[in-house]
């Protein structure tokens, strides 16, 4: 009998330790992300997948709403605690945190070939670029488009490529006709602002970041000008309606005919709004000097500068880039493939909404349809469109009229924060 209680405690004991050590084995790795509820649930079964096929691996997961995410990271990277993977945006964000130490500089796993970008465009790469050093690694690619509901506008002409003048008088026509109202014009912000300076053959800042891209107030004043036009002859989105309904459901439940958004979202967007969507190349300029368009990284992987796994947290992105398991999954709600082997594998499985989205690339990529990406953006480059978009609002709600005076000091205001 004591041979026995000897023999189980001997038992015990090794199968503790056992327990110890399997429990050490196991690696955390902190991910967060921004997106809708779709994008929430298809990365929890991606990440699920990955643990599965990654024994030893655990994601602590966190993400929020574009809206929130940006407030939840600054919270995170002044605490000290960054999470081991976090879901990046290119221009002045990426830039941010790059410019503060907080990411992981990839160039030394692409080396190792712990990191195979092999069939990756160096374009679509250079993207992730901060200063000359490899910060973000592309998730997809993709571009802004206007999207509209066929169905609601059937009898009426949506050219895929139009003039600003083409655009106000279909706006004008549909609001005439059955009290809709658009989303884009009335409702400017950052991306439509850069677009509408892009249309002007310029960029919104400098190469280097010192500077506006551009020394002429009447290329805001005239924007400024079409805000309030929308708005006053009523075939712009009111201002208190724009604020009462979601962005991913703006069409039916904002009674508005199209909204701004990029290709990856058109999952979210049908989703939100209940019904299949059409998508468009954005409104050019009537002077346009080249297109507005371009393609951009949907998003980018970056890993913490201060990560206690960082190989770990590198072999996941890795993973994402090279197989197809997490698209078939997510789909190109982070944008279409940049691996070219994993698209072509998975083209001939894909679903209405990625034929739709692969084919107004496909026309994006036409010859003058779209034009080189703008330089990452300073990191001050938030605060001036957050300037941008209260002067917007202002005359949203007819706050401003002198819309050349406002132009003036917003540019100054701009090129303050630039100069530091």
């Amino acid at each position: 009998m004591k041979k026995l209680a000897i023999l189980l405690l001997a038992l015990a004991i090794v199968l503790s330790a056992c327990s110890i050590a399997v429990a050490e084995e196991e690696t955390v790795l902190k991910i967060t992300w921004w997106g809708s509820q779709t994008r929430h649930d298809s990365t929890t079964q991606m990440l699920k997948l990955y643990e599965e096929t990654h024994p030893g691996i655990k994601f602590d997961m966190d993400y929020a709403t574009w809206g929130d995410y940006w407030d939840v990271m600054a919270a995170k990277l002044s605490g000290n605690t960054m999470p081991d993977i976090m879901q990046n945006a290119y221009g002045s964000y990426i830039t941010q945190y790059a410019e503060r130490g907080a990411l992981l500089d990839f160039a030394p796993y692409i080396e190792s070939g712990a990191l195979d970008l092999s069939n990756c465009s160096d374009a679509i790469i250079s993207s992730g670029l901060v200063n000359g050093t490899l910060y973000g690694i592309p998730t997809g690619t993709n571009a802004l488009t206007l999207m509209y509901d066929a169905n609601r506008l059937e009898g009426y002409e949506v050219p895929t490529f139009m003039t600003y003048s083409e655009y106000i008088d279909l706006a004008k026509q549909l609001y005439e006709d059955k009290g809709y109202t658009e989303n884009f014009i009335s409702t400017s912000g950052q991306n439509q602002v850069r677009l509408w300076v892009r249309n002007h053959g310029v960029n919104f800042f400098s190469d280097d970041g010192t500077t506006l891209g551009f020394d002429d107030p009447q290329i805001i004043a005239d924007l400024f000008e079409l805000i309030g036009q929308s708005i006053n002859e009523g075939w712009g989105l009111n201002p208190e309606k724009s604020v009462a309904v979601d962005d991913f459901s703006v069409i039916t439940a904002g009674d508005s005919w199209c909204t701004l958004h990029w290709t990856n979202e058109l999952n979210a967007c049908e989703t939100g709004n209940g019904t299949p969507l059409t998508m468009v190349a954005i409104p050019a300029a009537d002077d346009a000097v080249q297109a507005a368009t371009y393609f951009q990284p949907s998003m980018l992987w970056s890993v913490s500068s201060t990560s206690e796994v960082k190989d770990e947290a590198v072999e996941f992105i890795n993973w994402f880039t090279n197989e197809v398991a997490g698209f078939e999954i997510c789909g190109t709600d982070r944008g279409m493939p940049i691996n070219t082997e994993v698209l072509a594998q998975l083209a001939p499985s894909f679903n209405e909404q990625n034929q739709k989205i692969a084919a107004i690339l496909t026309e994006f990529s036409g010859e003058g349809c779209s034009s080189p990406i703008y330089p990452a953006e300073p990191a001050v480059a938030t605060e001036i469109y957050d300037i941008y978009q209260d002067y917007a609002n202002k005359i949203r709600y007819g706050q401003i009229t002198d819309y050349l005076g406002a132009a003036t000091e917003f540019m100054e205001r701009a090129q303050a924060l630039l100069d530091g």
